[in-house]
């Protein structure tokens, strides 16, 4: 289960990934339909995962934006722009996963749980830095 933030102008697409997600027992803690509001609710909630579809250049904005005060942010994003340029230049900026619309369920839910997988092991690897740093120094003491 993951917290996840839902951005899209398309209050239609909102409600089915809400639903779709909720299926999948996640948590939906914030909606946004513009790219002020997808970060004041990234900012406000903090979430595992947004899920981002602001179109043109304001979606690129919110993301290059999100990224900047939260660089480690997964964002998943899905689009109906499906141009190379614009995918690559969302995934150079740190998109996790990128979808095109429409989406079918099991194509969102698998990226969903790579998503957090990698967020998963993110999390391991850190833990096992802090633990490597904590025992250096109590071997320091001694």
């Amino acid at each position: 289960m993951a917290n996840i933030v839902i951005a899209d102008h398309s209050i239609e697409t909102r409600m089915m990934l809400r639903n779709l997600l909720e299926h999948d027992n996640h948590l939906i803690v914030g909606e946004a339909a513009d790219g002020e509001e997808a970060y004041r609710e990234y900012e406000r909630t903090k979430p595992d995962l947004i899920i981002l579809d602001i179109p043109g250049l304001d979606g690129m904005a919110v993301l290059r934006k999100i990224l900047y005060y939260y660089p480690h942010a997964h964002i998943l994003m899905i689009s109906t722009d499906n141009d190379t340029n614009t995918v690559l230049r969302a995934i150079r900026l740190g998109v996790k996963q990128f979808l095109v619309k429409p989406l079918e369920a099991e194509s969102l839910s698998r990226a969903v749980q790579e998503t957090l997988e990698q967020l998963a092991q993110l999390e391991q690897r850190q833990a096992k830095v802090v633990e490597s740093k904590l025992a250096a120094f109590l071997n320091s003491l001694d």
